[in-house]
């Protein structure tokens, strides 16, 4: 290779194109929220990662770097707010995972993910943000591993829950579905049996 042929097309691959940039194109209110692409972060936020909910207006966001701090934000029709934060006590690598919301939209019914392919569900209430384990626990780290199906139509969470919990006998390769309702108290989760699958 010549080494002076290297150079004289490095300076005319330099010079092509131009120095300006383009402006990025201004964001309108649209009432929509704006999607993960296209989202503007502060300057604080840009090493967090954001991802979509199934519902529309609800994303979740972590950081990329340890601790993850991980949040569900809503948007509010100019910007993205913490409905809630990570489930104490902190877990460095959790975050929350799926997440629907109830037929009257109050509720939101979340996945708090963490190692080895377990998680617990838990009900956050839209308006403070206030998060509790839908199975009644005061400590994520004793709820039984669980998944979060979605809700009935007259505002029940349907849950199936893989390890045994409160006397039902359930194993990871028998797990049971059961109703839970947001409006009853914690220390009152006497969920229903699912019917059907």
């Amino acid at each position: 290779m010549r080494w002076p042929s290297i150079a004289l097309m490095a300076v005319i691959v330099a010079g092509c194109g131009t120095s300006e940039h383009a402006a990025p194109p201004k964001s309108r209110d649209t009432g929509r929220p704006p999607t993960t692409a296209n989202a503007r972060l502060p300057s604080a936020a840009k090493r967090r990662a954001c991802q979509a909910t199934q519902v529309r207006g609800f994303r979740t966001c972590e950081a990329v770097t340890i601790p993850q701090n991980p949040t569900i934000e809503r948007w509010t029709g100019s910007r993205w707010k913490v409905v809630t934060g990570p489930l104490q006590p902190p877990e460095t690598a959790a975050q929350w995972g799926a997440v629907s919301l109830s037929p009257d939209g109050s509720t939101l019914l979340a996945e708090w993910q963490y190692p080895c392919d377990s998680a617990a569900v838990v009900f956050v209430a839209v308006e403070t943000g206030a998060p509790r384990l839908v199975t009644g626990e005061k400590d994520w780290r004793q709820a039984p591993v669980a998944h979060a199906l979605g809700w009935t139509r007259d505002g029940k969470a349907l849950v199936r829950i893989y390890t045994a919990w409160r006397g039902h006998r359930i194993t990871p390769a028998h797990p049971r579905t059961f109703l839970f309702d947001p409006a009853v108290p914690r220390d009152d989760a006497h969920p229903a049996a699912s019917n059907g699958c």
